[in-house]
């Protein structure tokens, strides 16, 4: 899979963002995700890797940062998600939808149908052709029944439609 054309915006996210994280990878963005304890700790790890800090944290943000940042204020994730989006003008073209993997953000190979045998259910195994797998966590990929949402979810970011998110969990009534 193709990586974004900005490979230069890759992000960390705070403790806060977990599932910002996911759904930048989702659209193919390099996210890295820390639990750590403390501002200082994720700041180093920031620049480090020479990441971009997303954070809801304003504790972090006290003293001097020399450290590039973004705070998010949105509560909503799919709406933090359309902050970075407007904040870093990305654009369709700068993603790669389902590029990475959501559980390591490692990008993913193409595998072949022999290659999952035995580590898929069989109907999956048996009705789906194209996957994909990690190489660092293994996790293999395929177009589900969720895909389609996905897309759709995908092409709302970049048109500013989040409020009738397909991803969004619905409310028990």
């Amino acid at each position: 899979m193709a990586e974004p054309s900005l490979p230069h915006l890759s992000f960390i996210c705070d403790c806060m963002l977990g599932r910002l994280s996911k759904l930048l990878r989702i659209i193919g963005i390099d996210a890295s995700y820390s639990r750590a304890a403390t501002g200082k700790d994720i700041l180093g790890k920031a620049e480090s890797e020479s990441r971009i800090l997303l954070t809801r944290r304003t504790s972090v943000l006290k003293g001097y940062i020399s450290t590039p940042y973004l705070f998010i204020h949105n509560n909503n994730p799919e709406l933090q998600l359309r902050e970075v989006i407007r904040h870093f003008h990305l654009n369709r073209s700068d993603c790669a939808p389902f590029s990475r993997c959501l559980q390591c953000n490692s990008l993913l190979s193409p595998v072949t149908h022999e290659e999952v045998a035995g580590r898929v259910p069989d109907y999956i195994f048996n009705t789906v052709d194209t996957y994909t797998r990690c190489a660092q966590c293994n996790t293999i990929y395929w177009p589900g029944t969720h895909h389609d949402r996905m897309l759709l979810f995908f092409n709302r970011c970049f048109s500013g439609e989040l409020s009738n998110n397909p991803l969004a969990k619905r409310s028990k009534q």
